[in-house]
């Protein structure tokens, strides 16, 4: 799933199928015309084919401090156990 950032960097995280079973995030810089990746990063969290992830800078009461990086969302929108789309906060610093 390819996610724009307001500074043009390309990021993809792709949440299924990885070697290692794990989520992976990947940016390739604007400045580059997108041929250099400035960001490889494999998370803790394990693959899911129910969710999408996304990076959000103003979040009011829950942006972190500064040393945490940017905050990541994680929207569930199916398997769900109710009729409502699940919204997960998580934080760059806890990877």
């Amino acid at each position: 799933m390819p996610v724009q950032l307001l500074n043009r960097d390309l990021t993809f995280i792709k949440t299924a199928n990885t070697p290692n079973g794990h989520v992976e995030i990947h940016t390739a810089s604007a400045t580059s015309n997108y041929q250099t990746r400035t960001l490889e990063l494999w998370t803790t969290f394990t693959n899911e084919t129910d969710g999408t992830w996304m990076i959000n800078e103003k979040m009011g009461a829950w942006q972190p401090s500064e040393q945490n990086g940017l905050p990541w969302w994680q929207f569930s929108d199916s398997n769900l156990t109710t009729f409502f789309i699940d919204i997960i906060p998580f934080f760059v610093g806890l990877f």
